[in-house]
């Protein structure tokens, strides 16, 4: 499937997959040739399966209006986020950075250590400066 600029239209957000002239990101280069080895009925049956799969598991969220209470699936991209290390570096320190400083100043130190503990996607040997 060859992607069509005329269809994929990204210039208001950053996108990991591709740059502005829409050429394949290094890091997301193998997802990217993956993705393009596929026709468009194999992506959207792959697609129309992800969103069932969701709305079986029951992972959905009520629209509430006049006109009634609406189920809809929990929207959800089947495409991974691909990023260089580099970038995710920086991400991640200032999600760390966030997160210290919302979530463990408002903290006595046992409630911090358990609450980074029982985090899967934290380092546990991450040293941690307090607030």
């Amino acid at each position: 499937m060859e992607l069509s600029s005329s269809e994929y239209a990204s210039n208001t957000a950053y996108d990991e997959l591709l740059d502005r002239e829409l050429l394949p990101r290094a890091a997301a280069k193998p997802l990217f040739d993956y993705l393009n080895s596929l026709d468009k009925d194999e992506l959207a049956a792959r697609h129309q399966a992800v969103d069932a799969t969701i709305m079986a598991m029951g992972i959905t969220f009520t629209i509430y209006s006049e006109a009634g209470n609406i189920d809809r699936a929990w929207p959800f991209d089947p495409i991974p986020r691909v990023m260089a290390r580099r970038e995710w570096d920086v991400i991640q320190a200032g999600c760390w950075r966030a997160f210290k400083t919302d979530h463990l100043c408002a903290m006595n130190f046992d409630q911090a250590i358990y609450s980074v503990f029982n985090y899967a996607s934290v380092d546990k040997s991450t040293r941690l400066e307090w607030c």
